[in-house]
């Protein structure tokens, strides 16, 4: 439990230090999305512990794949984010009309690799306490992903038009390469 600790002390220590110092105007639906998101969240890291100490079934191959999973999931979500630069919000919102989306870093391969990364990364903490059932947790989240891109794409479409719709069908995925 202390390794799932530390990881999510890493997980959100990372978030606040890569907060955004501007903001665009943010929609109601788009702060919406904001909250779905948190809350699945927590739902999925405090969900997955406490199934993996009344399920009492811990594995060390579950453990072991989680640790690997936070790690490249976090440096997944740095990559995202450095990439973005002054760009990256937590919240989608409007105001970049006049720039070329970003289509660099792994947004070459998909569109989204910021929530894929924060898909592998949760995870990788719902494996941490050695439950492969902990994992279930995550799907409220990747539910809240994909409602967020949809709102997400629809901001990015109206701000960057037809460049945006170019990237898209160049770079078909929204978060893995070949699947979704």
């Amino acid at each position: 439990m202390v390794l799932w600790a530390l990881a999510l002390l890493l997980g959100a220590v990372l978030e606040v230090l890569c907060r955004p110092t501007r903001s665009g105007t943010r929609t109601p639906r788009a702060v919406l999305t904001d909250r779905l998101m948190q809350s699945s969240t927590v739902l999925a890291a405090t969900g997955s512990a406490m199934v993996a100490m009344v399920v009492q079934s811990s594995t060390a191959a579950a453990s072991a794949l989680g640790a690997v999973f936070v790690v490249v999931g976090l440096l997944g979500r740095v990559a995202a984010m450095r990439t973005l630069r002054a760009r990256f919000q937590l919240t989608p919102s409007t105001g970049n009309n006049g720039r070329e989306p970003v289509t660099a870093g792994p947004y070459r391969w998909v569109r989204h690799p910021g929530y894929s990364a924060l898909i592998l990364y949760l995870v990788g903490v719902t494996l941490l306490p050695g439950c492969w059932l902990g994992a279930l947790f995550v799907l409220p989240v990747v539910g809240g992903a994909l409602h967020r891109i949809r709102v997400e794409e629809q901001l990015l479409v109206s701000d960057y038009g037809d460049a945006y719709r170019a990237y898209s069908r160049r770079t078909p995925w929204r978060l893995v390469p070949g699947l979704l």
